[in-house]
């Protein structure tokens, strides 16, 4: 704690009455009501708890708590976090499950749900490094609080397929570094099966042949995160493309290694859909 100092208040949080001042890591003075805070911050100290005229040092700029105490009065407008950038998202969800903010966490989550999406949509190329980079910050995010499963598991999907696994493994903490490992080995196992027919098709589509892209990898990524929508080479056989979505559809989601084993080995049903059995007709 600190005493107050020649430092710059909050324009909008100078509240009359108010019993509680926090000061931002960059000296930004925020005075609120305490029972204010008690109904909708679990993560501050109760209103019958006396700090007097003290000032409650805070690690969080001035600029992440000016939006985050907004939840703290609900009778004014809630926040829109709709254009808020991914950098500033992340710091306010971390700030909301720091201090316990019911009413900022579910909107953090369907903004970080939005970004996740549109990575998604927009396609898997080389030049999207940094939303890889974001989808793992997600992932820890998600990791290291509950009520991020769904989240999670849309997440995830785009780092197995274009991510080594030393990059990612050191995401999950030692309990869940072996589920990781396990849902990432189905992408590979439908990879393996897939690839083949990639690399005879490259060999003969003169499209596909000029294409300086690592083709298999671009391609299978396309058929899962564009979900077979007709946005790769027009000459890839109809058959090939349902196998592959069967597959991927077989896949389990990451959340669901966490709750139980595995009861048929992954491989053995990818198989069947790659290599359907004979059936002789008498």
């Amino acid at each position: 704690m600190s005493s107050p100092g020649t430092v710059k208040k909050s324009e909008i949080f100078n509240k009359p009455g108010a019993d509680a001042t926090f000061k931002s890591s960059d000296g930004v003075l925020f005075a609120l009501h305490k029972k204010n805070l008690e109904t909708h911050a679990k993560g501050f100290p109760p209103a019958d708890i006396n700090v007097g005229a003290e000032i409650i040092d805070l690690s969080e700029e001035s600029e992440t708590l000016n939006l985050l105490f907004q939840f703290v009065y609900p009778d004014d407008d809630i926040p829109d976090l709709s254009d808020v950038s991914f950098t500033f998202l992340m710091k306010l969800a971390c700030a909301s499950e720091k201090y316990v903010m019911h009413s900022a966490i579910p909107l953090c989550k369907m903004r970080m749900l939005f970004f996740v999406r549109s990575y998604y949509s927009s396609g898997t190329s080389e030049n999207n490094i940094s939303k890889r980079e974001n989808l793992k910050l997600i992932v820890g995010h998600a990791l290291e609080h509950s009520g991020y499963t769904k989240i999670l598991d849309e997440a995830v999907p785009l780092l197995a397929v274009s991510e080594p696994l030393e990059t990612t493994l050191l995401l999950f903490p030692a309990m869940r570094q072996l589920s990781w490992a396990l849902y990432r080995e189905q992408w590979a196992v439908v990879q393996r099966y897939a690839s083949p027919y990639l690399s005879e098709h490259k060999a003969s589509c003169s499209k596909c042949k000029s294409s300086s892209d690592d083709f298999g990898m671009i391609y299978f990524n396309d058929f899962k995160l564009r979900l077979l929508n007709n946005t790769s080479c027009s000459g890839l056989d109809y058959h090939w493309k349902m196998k592959v979505s069967k597959s991927i559809e077989a896949i389990r989601k990451l959340s669901s290694f966490f709750e139980q084993s595995i009861q048929q080995p992954f491989e053995d049903s990818i198989h069947v859909i790659f290599n359907p059995p004979l059936i002789v007709r008498y």
